[in-house]
């Protein structure tokens, strides 16, 4: 029994010495590690002793992380240069009589930070309040210089992997406002706090509380017109900020992570408005040609311009049976001529790190659109003027080969406009707002080639190779729009058009085109006409339909655009072209007939005087063209034209003259005989 006692104390003596000296080793080991422990010695998780004398256990299962101080790297002119837009909500303090309303301050940016700390910006505001809920419009618009401090950088040193940042602002402007049709300057004063948040490697949010202290003119008020000698606001902005050079990534090229950078688009499709017309009644066209610049994987700027319609009024004429004729329907349209500057996000890539491509990409746009409209309440009536408004779009991409991409595409867009009231209120505006719909179709080109997802057939091409003269023929049929005022409500009037041309391109950039274009252009319009019954006329105003067939001879130089941008390619499935030059019309018939809601007799012979014209017109022809190579001969393409006229050639009031301006859309097949 003692023997075996003192062989459990040996044991127990031995076990305890390797237990003290396992702690010893472990406390005299932690308590060497540097104070300073690196990213690296964090990731083979080293760790470190607070102080002597803690548990060992709990000591090598603690693990510090020290924020690194970042070198702040000023290189080049691209180094911290940053832009940004925004909108804020402003609200200006009462002034003698005048209560405004809190309003929408845009706000467009460009600046650079000159230190870890400080920062300068310019930025261009535009904005407009209401006064005493009126239909008067305080509208301004100005520039500031803006000095920004970065307190999380001043006091936890510069960090660009930080999620949040706080800095004030403190800046001077200038601004232009303008109130019943005067306008006044005045210089203000800005101070705000900016917080930050990072969304990704390049782009950050701001939420910026504001206030200011201006001058008299800041309110639309004549100075000495107000007995405070001052003006106050306040408001609260968001904004996207955008850094050119990424400082998370510095090694990495932009052009790395693309299959390229630039791009050109083209797209069209309905339109329609929100009206009290009813939402089927209003759907028009829409077209638009733009160019894009994506920054990095994920954000890009584009810019775009083109041309919508869309029916918005209704106008109706009773019947009158003494008269002869029914009810009268006018439908009045509006028309936009347009620009627009958005700024885009692949939505796929924000949280997705892999560099490859996709079949399949999803964007988002939103950005400022503005341009000039012309809307129509009958068919001389007129309102005329500049709109601007936010836009925002989505875009559902199929990615193909050559970096081309199809997309659906639907739109919405904010028309903002303002309409003088009549004499003698001139001088005070009705704010109106109208919201327009798009679903567009359309075709994006990357201008840039990215070897890596070309084939190699198509890439081991020398640009040495003498280009192949090449004569094509091709044949194509579509639909054709004349833009107009509004139409009467009748029979169908969809408009047609074939068309035979013959191609030949002797150099690689240019050739020429000779096309010629059989077009059917219909109208339901209200004109006089005579009823003859038993040899006796009378005289009546109707609803007729009237055809007008144009034969087209166009004469077109052509510009190679895919060969212009990639080179010559003889494997290339995907081409793009321009085409300019003159058009020669001819009309070769004319066709009416009356409307059959019209009261006229049975038996009755009805006469409208409606003369074909003789003499040929002389206008100016553009086309975008598209084809897609099925064989080495053989190709489907689509094409977008506008015939220009100078002189009127078709005889309808409520079309818009000097110029006519006619839309072709055609779908053809063609044949490389060589």
């Amino acid at each position: 029994m003692k023997q075996h006692s003192l062989y459990i104390l040996f044991t127990l003596l031995i076990v305890s010495t390797q237990a003290i000296g396992a702690v010893s080793y472990i406390n005299d080991k932690t308590t060497h590690i540097s104070d300073s422990v690196t990213t690296s010695e964090v990731s083979k998780k080293i760790y470190r002793a607070e102080n002597y004398g803690k548990d060992a256990r709990v000591v090598a299962f603690q693990r510090r992380y020290r924020i690194p101080d970042e070198e702040f790297s000023n290189s080049d002119f691209l180094s911290h240069l940053y832009f940004g837009a925004g909108i804020s909500v402003e609200k200006i303090s009462r002034r003698e009589d005048n209560e405004y309303g809190s309003a929408p301050v845009y706000t467009f940016l460009i600046g650079k930070d000159i230190s870890k700390s400080h920062s300068l910006s310019l930025a261009f505001r535009t904005g407009e309040n209401s006064i005493n809920n009126s239909d008067i419009i305080l509208k301004r618009y100005g520039v500031q210089l803006n000095h920004h401090f970065y307190l999380t950088r001043c006091f936890l040193n510069y960090n660009p992997k930080r999620i949040f940042d706080i800095s004030t602002t403190a800046g001077i402007g200038y601004q232009k406002s303008k109130l019943i049709r005067k306008e006044y300057g005045s210089v203000y004063g800005m101070f705000g706090i900016r917080g930050t948040l990072r969304l990704c490697d390049r782009m950050h949010m701001a939420i910026e509380p504001y206030a200011c202290i201006s001058s008299e003119g800041y309110s639309g008020l004549e100075k000495g017109k107000s007995s405070y000698g001052y003006n106050d606001s306040y408001g609260i902005g968001m904004s996207l900020i955008y850094t050119f050079k990424d400082e998370l990534n510095k090694n990495i090229s932009i052009g790395d992570s693309l299959p390229y950078r630039n791009y050109m688009f083209f797209e069209t499709g309905p339109q329609a408005l929100h009206s009290n017309i009813g939402f089927s009644n209003t759907i028009g066209h829409y077209f638009a040609l733009g160019y894009g610049l994506w920054l990095d994987r994920r954000f890009a700027l584009q810019f775009s311009t083109g041309y919508s319609n869309s029916t918005w009024g209704e106008y109706k004429t009773p019947a009158d049976i003494n008269a002869g004729h029914p009810e009268y329907r006018f439908m009045a349209k509006t028309q936009y001529f347009f620009g627009c500057a958005e700024f885009v996000t692949n939505i796929l890539t924000l949280p997705e790190k892999s560099n490859s491509r996709k079949m399949f990409s999803l964007d988002w746009s939103a950005g400022y659109e503005y341009g000039f409209q012309w809307k129509y309440s009958n068919t001389i009536e007129q309102i005329s003027c500049y709109y601007g408004g936010l836009t925002s779009a989505i875009k559902i991409k199929w990615l193909l080969p050559e970096n081309k991409a199809i997309y659906l595409s639907p739109r919405i867009t904010f028309v903002n406009f303002d309409v003088p009231y009549k004499e003698p209120y001139e001088y005070i505006e009705r704010k109106y707002t109208d919201k327009k719909f798009n679903l567009a179709i359309g075709l994006e080109f990357g201008l840039k080639r990215k070897t890596d997802y070309e084939t190699a057939d198509e890439t081991d091409i020398s640009e040495d190779l003498r280009f192949p003269h090449s004569l094509d023929v091709s044949v194509s049929f579509g639909n054709n729009y004349v833009l107009e005022r509004g139409y009467y409500k009748g029979d169908n009037t969809f408009n047609t058009i074939g068309a035979l041309a013959v191609e030949y391109q002797p150099f690689k950039y240019f050739g020429i085109r000779a096309k010629a274009d059989y077009s059917t252009h219909k109208f339901n319009l209200i004109r006089d006409y005579t009823e003859t019954i038993e040899n006796n006329i009378f005289y009546y105003e109707g609803l007729w339909k009237v055809k007008y067939n144009v034969i087209n001879g166009m004469f077109d130089l052509k510009f190679d655009i895919s060969n212009m941008i990639h080179g010559y390619n003889t494997y290339r499935k995907w081409n793009m072209a321009l085409y300019t030059g003159m058009v020669i019309s001819k009309h070769i018939k004319t066709g009416t007939k009356i409307n059959k809601g019209e009261l006229t007799l049975p038996g009755s012979t009805i006469n409208m005087d409606a003369a074909t014209p003789q003499k040929p017109l002389i206008g100016i022809h553009v086309a975008a063209n598209c084809r897609y190579s099925i064989t080495g001969h053989l190709g489907v393409f689509g094409e977008l034209g506008v015939k220009i006229h100078r002189n009127a050639f078709l005889s309808a009031e409520h079309l818009d003259y000097n110029p006519i301006r006619v839309i072709d859309m055609e779908l053809g097949l063609s044949y490389k005989i060589r």
